[in-house]
């Protein structure tokens, strides 16, 4: 597993950010929900609210419903 927390860059060029996070946590969010899957989709808004919190970042908008959404398995 790669270490996030090391500063040199320079071996794949991508850094995690906390937007990059939350963002990811969000998205996640959304496909739980277009599945159903309810304890998923609240461990995951936990996740999200808890990440928001300890970056002092407010917490995304809640995951909308959408029409036509490719789903990934």
């Amino acid at each position: 597993m790669k270490d996030f927390t090391s500063t040199d860059e320079t071996d794949t060029g991508l850094t995690p950010t906390v937007s990059g996070i939350l963002q990811c946590l969000k998205f996640l969010a959304a496909e739980a929900a277009s599945l159903k899957l309810l304890r998923t989709l609240s461990a995951i808004e936990d996740a999200l609210e808890m990440a928001a919190c300890e970056s002092g970042a407010h917490r995304l908008e809640e995951p909308q419903e959408e029409t036509a959404r490719p789903v990934f398995h």
